[in-house]
């Protein structure tokens, strides 16, 4: 007797998928998951388990999606639900937030380019070219809300999301260098967290490098407006 794993295994994946759907009830469910160790067996196991979880919540946005009609659907979830576009019948975009030269959303957007793309500048489309872009819509901010300020405070602040193509490592050689201080202000997501803890966390040392993570606009004006 053969025993077909990945056909058992999609089995059981449908019937969560269905399962979660009917617990969820409209609440937003979470998967949390402890690595400890560097154990590679274990990291590979805990990445399958993400992609996993990431499948189910696609198909819980796609039932969401598909019962009423909305008048436009703005997919910022990029390419991980790009592939299930004609699957909702109201009109869809997709707002691009990075940079498309990873090979994943390469692939992915590539097989899918008949889609409609927004961009947040048009230095991204460089990438990938060829998709059907509708516009580009820079990412604003109300200038209003900082004042300018002729007396400084003796520190730079870094805004932004921890990753690497945000240059923040550069930032903090380039500040060791000057020997002044940096505050860190950043969310940390899942895919970024092996570069935050093995690239930046070394060099915070709570004086001149420091982190206080992902933090309101009031307290960004804060920090803005002294700098």
């Amino acid at each position: 007797m053969i025993i077909d794993g990945k056909k058992i295994a999609d089995k059981i994946l449908a019937e969560l998928k269905k399962e979660i759907l009917k617990q969820a009830q409209g609440k937003a469910l979470r998967l949390a998951s402890v690595l400890v160790g560097p154990d590679p067996g274990s990291k590979k196991f805990l990445e399958l388990k993400q992609k996993a979880a990431e499948k189910i919540g696609i198909a819980r946005i796609l039932a969401a999606l598909r019962m009423k009609k909305f008048d436009v659907v703005n997919n910022q979830f990029g390419w991980r639900l790009i592939p299930f576009h004609k699957l909702i019948t109201s009109p869809f975009i997709t707002t691009l937030q990075t940079p498309l030269d990873q090979l994943n959303k390469q692939i992915t957007f590539r097989e899918y380019r008949q889609a409609l793309f927004i961009t947040v500048s048009k230095s991204q489309r460089k990438s990938l070219p060829y998709l059907d872009y509708l516009a580009t819509i820079y990412n604003g901010i109300d200038i209003n809300l900082y004042d300018f300020s002729l007396k400084p405070d003796d520190y730079f602040v870094f805004l932004g999301r921890m990753s690497p193509e945000k240059g923040i490592l550069e930032a903090i050689q380039i500040v060791k260098k000057l020997k002044a201080k940096l505050i860190i202000a950043s969310a940390i997501h899942g895919w970024d967290r092996e570069y935050f803890f093995s690239k930046i966390k070394p060099h915070i040392d709570g004086k001149y490098i420091q982190f206080i993570g992902e933090v309101s606009d009031p307290k960004k004006i804060n920090y803005s407006v002294t700098l």
